[in-house]
């Protein structure tokens, strides 16, 4: 969204300046410049993404809540496009999957959405190697009664759900990264699994794991479990595919 951003002023001759995180962790202009600015040009700041403290400047215009580049565009008098409407919700909804079906819906073809993802994932810093790594992940993944399981050496857990949403054979799939378990399928698996953590395996699952019940996926902090403990939760997904699919996947 900020490269779109950042592209969109650009083209239009926009006068901007990108401000880098300072040794306080926050994005904050130089008040003084701002202050020239509006004085000079009798211009209204607008803050675009930015973590500084909010309403520093009484007489400026916060832009930080979840469709920015529709915003930014609105504010300059130009109409967003379904480009910016995709990748605000790529960027900003966590269920990878009903991104995908939403942009799908919107009339968007399967070469557009692809180009889009992948274009998506570069601005994000997913690397060529990152890419590389899910495909050969994808390629070494297991599949057991319609739950689909790929170990994916590193976090960016896009690469595969952006991959596998083309194939669509399998109605629920387990992701294992370094940092998390994440599930996307089915509300009844999630809530026995959740269950599972805490009545048999004694975890705090409000520390552990994150529950997205509408969207129906689940992450698991990788922290929370221990090699024995992923084991048995895998092996506890797996028996769950098994009940309810049995032999017709």
């Amino acid at each position: 969204m900020q490269k779109k951003i950042l592209a969109f002023l650009e083209e239009t001759g926009q006068p901007h300046t990108v401000v880098m995180q300072n040794s306080d962790g926050k994005y904050i202009p130089d008040v003084t410049d701002i202050m020239n600015a509006m004085d000079d040009k009798s211009c209204v700041p607008v803050f675009v993404l930015l973590d500084g403290i909010n309403g520093t400047l009484s007489s400026s215009i916060w832009v930080d809540d979840e469709e920015a580049i529709t915003y930014i565009k609105a504010l300059s008098e130009v109409e967003a496009d379904c480009v910016d409407n995709a990748i605000e919700a790529y960027e900003v909804l966590e269920d990878h999957m009903l991104v995908l079906h939403l942009l799908v819906k919107s009339g968007l073809s399967k070469n557009k959405i692809e180009s889009l993802s992948k274009f998506c994932r570069l601005a994000q810093g997913i690397t060529k190697e990152q890419e590389n790594l899910a495909e050969l992940a994808i390629r070494k993944s297991e599949s057991t009664h319609g739950l689909y399981i790929v170990y994916l050496p590193h976090n960016e857990i896009v690469t595969v759900t952006d991959r596998l949403f083309w194939q669509q054979q399998f109605p629920s799939l387990l992701i294992i990264t370094p940092q998390q378990v994440y599930y996307c399928g089915f509300h009844d698996t999630i809530t026995t699994i959740v269950k599972y953590l805490q009545e048999a395996l004694e975890k705090d699952t409000g520390s552990i794991a994150s529950v997205f019940t509408d969207a129906n996926y689940l992450s698991i902090k990788r922290s929370g479990l221990n090699a024995e403990e992923l084991a048995l939760v895998v092996k506890k997904f797996k028996r769950l595919a098994c009940e309810k699919f049995g032999d017709l996947m």
